[in-house]
């Protein structure tokens, strides 16, 4: 890594998921949210934000769903794709990505799960629920 991004990735101790700024978003006008929204937060030990990029996965799951496969959403994305992902707001600032439904998931809750890798090799993960309301 670059030494602008080594300061970066020795600050970084954990992630957050923004619920403010992350859950169900309906982008069409019709009933019902067409993607999920989730802005992933890197954080250094005092919980004060890390500008950051490096391979982010995110997955959903809809615990109310019969059966043993509960995850209704799997996404990756590249160093430079999350790069690329970056939001900074009056509200919060992170990695902001719109999720696609890939399964279409039950209304109410879904627990969402964040892992980032960085280029050092270190993984941070964080999980928390968002509420959606999926069209029908």
């Amino acid at each position: 890594p670059l030494p602008e991004q080594t300061a970066a990735i020795a600050r970084l101790t954990g992630l957050k998921i923004n619920t403010l700024l992350s859950g169900g978003k309906d982008r069409d006008g019709q009933p019902g949210d067409d993607v999920l929204v989730t802005l992933v937060t890197p954080l250094d030990e005092q919980g004060d934000l890390v500008k950051i990029a490096g391979e982010v996965e995110i997955e959903a799951f809809d615990l109310s769903r019969n059966g043993d496969d509960k995850r209704v959403g799997h996404w990756t994305y590249s160093p430079e794709q999350s790069a690329q992902a970056w939001h900074s707001g009056f509200v919060g600032a992170g990695l902001q990505f719109e999720l696609p439904w890939q399964i279409l998931p039950s209304p109410g809750e879904l627990l969402v799960h964040a892992r980032l890798r960085t280029a050092d090799g270190r993984q941070f993960d964080t999980s928390t629920p968002l509420k959606v309301n999926p069209p029908l």
